[in-house]
């Protein structure tokens, strides 16, 4: 165990592992991931903005946010909407997010995702999976 070392922060290394997963899931998948991010600014600020990464037919959604004082507004299923799209142009048929207990999980349902998993933390928070059929 001597031999391993704990590095911090990470940046590069994780960089260089992610650079090595896609080689060898290539070579053994149609592995061919595609990012893109939706965004709505105000002036030079990202005042609502999400990340999709289609891949193998399935958009995965990341980092989804809107603005505390634009929130019940519409602009985050507006959103969705277009990043929705965005990936079904790009192939994908199916969305997949996950969401923690006190984050988004009632928004997500209202749009049409359903929970298929739940991650149970220690400390009484949970991780939400959810996916949504997009075709």
């Amino acid at each position: 165990m001597s031999d391993f070392q704990i590095v911090e922060p990470d940046m590069d290394l994780y960089a260089e592992i992610i650079r090595r997963f896609e080689g060898f899931n290539r070579a053994h998948t149609s592995w061919g991931a595609e990012v893109f991010s939706v965004v709505k600014r105000s002036g030079e600020r990202a005042v609502a903005a999400a990340r999709g990464v289609v891949n193998m037919g399935v958009v995965e959604i990341r980092g989804v946010w809107i603005d505390d004082n634009l929130r019940g507004a519409g602009l985050g299923r507006a959103l969705m909407a277009v990043l929705e799209a965005e990936a079904v142009r790009r192939g994908a048929a199916r969305a997949a997010l996950d969401t923690y207990s006190w984050q988004a999980v009632g928004f997500y349902l209202k749009l049409g995702y359903s929970e298929f998993g739940v991650l149970d933390y220690p400390n009484g928070t949970r991780r939400h999976y959810m996916i949504k059929d997009l075709a």
